[in-house]
């Protein structure tokens, strides 16, 4: 980064979008542009910023996964389209398996957890 004024208000930006919630590099770079940051300066500053730890695309997966199987059950497909959809690089089948439990109860049983 070059340190001159518009990158620093890109950076400013973003780190205010990151401060509300987690995002991809991608919802990152989408909400910078709409925000009237140039492409490639909104990709810079998206990949720097996950360089440096502000993105973590891992934590973004648990907490979607945890989420999405707390409030509604979705199976593996499901979870993979909705991942991609928010820009998550695609993860092999084997650790979005790992992620996932393979049996979880029905809201109607009870709490949603990993049967054994």
């Amino acid at each position: 980064m070059t340190g001159s004024k518009d990158t620093k208000a890109g950076r400013l930006a973003a780190l205010k979008l990151l401060a509300r919630r987690a995002l991809t590099t991608r919802e990152l770079v989408k909400k910078l542009i709409l925000k009237g940051i140039p492409f490639e300066e909104a990709k810079a500053t998206a990949i720097e910023l996950e360089r440096q730890g502000y993105i973590d695309e891992r934590a973004i997966i648990e907490d979607f996964i945890r989420r999405g199987r707390e409030t509604r059950l979705v199976g593996r497909f499901m979870l993979r389209f909705e991942l991609q959809q928010r820009g998550v690089r695609i993860l092999s089948k084997n650790s979005l398996r790992n992620c996932i439990p393979r049996r979880m109860k029905s809201p109607s049983q009870g709490s949603l957890q990993a049967e054994n």
